[in-house]
């Protein structure tokens, strides 16, 4: 008798338009069922130490969107966590589903507006849980049966074949004064294809349009970015970031992979990436990248800078340097305008050979001995500079190998201590393995 009468009451009470603090959704009878097309849960001046449950279920191939009109609920004082009270959103049936969203704090009418939640299926579970104190005044949640929203990156990952898209997470709201940004436990993913006969170019984006210089992503950190993580893969092979720093990739392919994981905790403003695509014939458009390595053909400039007032900071651009066979390298650096900490160095079978920085005199001429080069340029998360500009031509190996010996013993001779190249070159390896 006493079942039949909690179930009459949760009928009861899912019937109408409106569902308020009940027995079902807060007492022993919780969850409050609710079986309807669209509806609204308000929730006013909570108690001290509730803990409350609302199950809403829609009809079948349709989806659940959730918009917000009120949301007032207590938040520790100077944090963006929900410590004390909480709104929890669950993507299913029961409170082990998916979490899509953990909410406190007050926000207003017009920004929670903009804010709203899509389930993956017909039902969504809400739980609502208080301290001994605090209260606050409250929420209301609307819910609507949807059609289900095509494929998004952050709920089956999309794939862009035409530039001018921008890729950034799922945003959360605002917690009080606190700015949240990406949500909980996202997992978005974009493939991005470009023409056969194309590279990408990826790079971070300013996230405030009264910031223009800041372009930079924010996310979560550690040191191995094993907490949430923005990471790129071609070919198999990822690079993750994560922390506050900029962003600048070049694919070798026409295919890269972009992937986007969080956790449930400490969220940061996030990422606004955009990407470009260029066709592989242009080498000095190649070039431009943080990854570009390269078989020449012609003579090149390597000027990865010339679109930007300066570079930005938090780089680490390598530049594998590839001649026909039966050729040699000859890099000329005319250009040269780096900060503290800031460093170019030029690498010959994992050796380095030559170190640019703030205090380099221009022009310096490097010959190779071999086919191959790599090119390393490094900078911190302080001040940035033009950076500097590299001309590589192609030589013949048995004409020009003469001019490369004089240069190298001039070098040699100009040099005082007979020991100095060898400890130049000790000092370029410590630079490049210390972690700015």
């Amino acid at each position: 008798m006493y079942q039949l009468l909690i179930l009459a009451t949760v009928a009861l009470c899912a019937s109408g338009g409106k569902v308020h603090i009940n027995d079902e959704a807060c007492g022993i009878g919780r969850p409050a069922v609710i079986e309807k097309n669209s509806g609204m849960i308000t929730f006013p001046k909570y108690k001290s130490n509730q803990d409350c449950a609302w199950r809403i279920v829609v009809p079948a191939g349709k989806v659940v969107l959730l918009t917000f009109d009120k949301l007032s609920v207590e938040v520790p004082r100077g944090q963006s966590t929900c410590g004390y009270d909480s709104l929890n959103i669950y993507d299913g049936d029961s409170a082990t589903a998916k979490r899509l969203q953990t909410m406190c704090g007050y926000s207003s009418a017009s920004y929670l507006s903009k804010f709203n939640i899509t389930s993956s299926g017909r039902e969504v579970f809400l739980t609502f849980k208080s301290d001994e104190g605090g209260n606050r005044a409250g929420f209301i949640v609307n819910f609507k049966a949807i059609e289900k929203p095509a494929p998004s990156a952050c709920s089956g990952g999309v794939t862009l074949t035409k530039p001018g898209a921008t890729l950034a997470p799922l945003m959360s709201y605002r917690k009080g004064k606190f700015y949240v940004g990406y949500r909980d436990d996202l997992d978005c993913t974009w493939t991005i294809t470009a023409p056969s006969d194309n590279y990408i170019i990826l790079y971070s984006e300013p996230m405030n349009k009264y910031r223009p210089d800041e372009k930079y992503i924010d996310i979560e950190d550690s040191s191995d970015c094993s907490l949430d993580a923005l990471s790129v893969t071609e070919d198999g092979v990822s690079k993750k970031y994560c922390g506050k720093r900029t962003l600048f990739y070049v694919s070798n392919g026409n295919t890269i992979k972009v992937h986007f994981a969080s956790d449930e905790s400490t969220n940061k403003r996030g990422f606004k990436l955009g990407y470009e695509f260029k066709p592989k014939t242009k080498e000095e458009d190649q070039m431009k990248g943080c990854v570009a390595p390269m078989t020449l053909t012609a003579p090149v400039v390597l000027n990865p800078f010339k679109d930007m007032k300066n570079y930005s900071n938090g780089l680490d651009c390598t530049w594998v340097l590839q001649a026909p066979q039966g050729k040699q390298l000859k890099l000329l650096l005319s250009e040269s305008n780096m900060r503290p900490k800031d460093f170019l160095v030029i690498e010959e079978k994992s050796h380095a050979i030559f170190l640019a920085n703030e205090a380099t005199v221009t022009p310096q001429t490097i010959f190779s001995s071999s086919s191959t080069l790599t090119v390393q340029f490094k900078s911190d998360e302080k001040e940035t500079g033009p950076g500097f500009v590299l001309s590589v031509d192609l030589l013949d190996k048995a004409v020009d190998k003469l001019q490369a010996d004089d240069t190298q013993e001039m070098k040699e001779k100009s040099d005082t201590n007979s020991g100095a190249i060898v400890l130049i070159r000790e000092l370029i390896n410590v630079l490049k393995k210390k972690d700015f």
